[in-house]
């Protein structure tokens, strides 16, 4: 666990408050977060703290809770759950268009003040650390507990399963998950095992013309369960069997926000499996050094003054593409992110190559076919 510290805050050691508001008009969705009948963390826990993106009004009279621009303290909270309000959409570091760390809106309440965040508070470390710093009861009770059962599986836990998710390493129990909406037509079954899963899409329908898909066959290995029946409605990146969802399967499919809410919550459920309570401001503090949304991998600088293989902002990259005289020739770009083991997001930490073994070498990570 202490090497897992020493890694986060040094991928999220430039993550500092710099502004005021970068004027975002970007946000996330807060829901509370479930596994199956199992509630990982209340819709209230989630909001305390947050600045909101929309007005929180009441469904039934349209009263609003909480207007817009404004912070969820303890009791907003407790009333937009009492409502019924099932999902509120708030400002974040995830979404966060500041260039340079992070501004202090998307930041919301210091939870050591509880007043909004100052200029110059060091988010990154005090992330890094209350990540890192339970890291150690993950390890001593998982020594005792084994692992945990979710979703009917008996999975093992713990700091590994943390640490995976901030390498985005892909998991040795991987899930087959479905690539597109559909039905499940048919369940193909061979010498009593279910081989493979026939799934049928939704029609979709463009300037009144229906648009049909092909229907996409699954085979399922011998060693992972279907949890799918025929006849079952389902939505593209939703699991078939047993087992963990590749991140790298979920940036192809649903982008890169859907990557970021799944690290998120699989983190928070390892976490609160162990009866330990993190901010979701730390996790997204982090996840936004791995995950970024406002920065893009040049793989083809073609005519710009650009570097293929170089990380650059998306306004940066915006301004080119404005004054390109030949938008055909604009630089081929892609998302992408890094990982724990290769910070490579900063690229002006000159001692990086020195601390971690493959220093800061810029990998895609991603297919190279999958443009922004």
């Amino acid at each position: 666990s202490g090497y897992l510290t020493r890694r986060l805050v040094d991928v999220a050691q430039d993550a500092i408050i710099r502004e005021e508001d970068c004027g975002t008009s970007d946000g996330i969705i807060i829901r509370a977060f479930q596994d199956d009948s199992t509630v990982i963390e209340t819709l209230e826990e989630r909001l305390v703290g947050r600045i909101t993106q929309e007005e929180a009004i009441v469904p039934k009279t349209g009263k609003v809770l909480v207007g817009l621009g404004e912070e969820i303290d303890e009791k907003s909270a407790k009333k937009i759950s009492e409502a019924g309000i099932k999902e509120v959409k708030v400002r974040s570091v995830l979404t966060c268009r500041a260039e340079h760390g992070i501004c202090a809106k998307c930041y919301g309440k210091d939870m050591a003040t509880q007043k909004l965040v100052n200029i110059g508070e060091a988010v990154g470390v005090i992330a890094a650390q209350s990540i890192g710093e339970p890291g150690t009861q993950l390890t001593l009770r998982t020594f005792h507990t084994g692992g945990v059962k979710i979703s009917g599986e008996d999975i093992t836990l713990g700091l590994p399963r943390v640490e995976q998710l901030f390498e985005v390493r892909k998991p040795k129990k991987q899930a087959v998950i479905s690539e597109i909406n559909g039905i499940v037509e048919e369940i193909i079954t061979e010498n009593n095992h279910k081989k493979q899963v026939v799934i049928n899409p939704e029609t979709l329908k463009e300037n009144e013309d229906p648009i049909e898909e092909k229907k996409k066959i699954y085979n399922i290995p011998p060693d992972l369960r279907l949890i799918v029946e025929k006849g079952q409605k389902i939505k593209a990146g939703e699991r078939l069997t047993v087992g963990f969802i590749d991140p790298h399967d979920i940036l192809k499919i649903q982008g890169i926000k859907a990557v970021q809410e799944y690290l998120l919550k699989e983190i928070q459920a390892v976490y609160k499996s162990q009866g330990v309570k993190i901010n979701d401001k730390h996790i997204e503090t982090i996840i936004r050094q791995i995950a970024r949304l406002n920065m893009i991998y040049v793989r083809s600088a073609r005519d710009s003054e650009l570097l293929s293989g170089e990380l650059v902002y998306v306004s940066d990259f915006e301004v080119l593409r404005a004054v390109s005289a030949n938008p055909f020739r604009a630089p081929w770009v892609e998302i992408k992110y890094s990982n724990t083991d290769k910070p490579s997001l900063k690229l002006d930490l000159m001692g990086n190559s020195m601390i971690f073994p493959e220093g800061s070498a810029i990998k895609p990570l991603i297919p190279a076919n999958w443009p922004i």
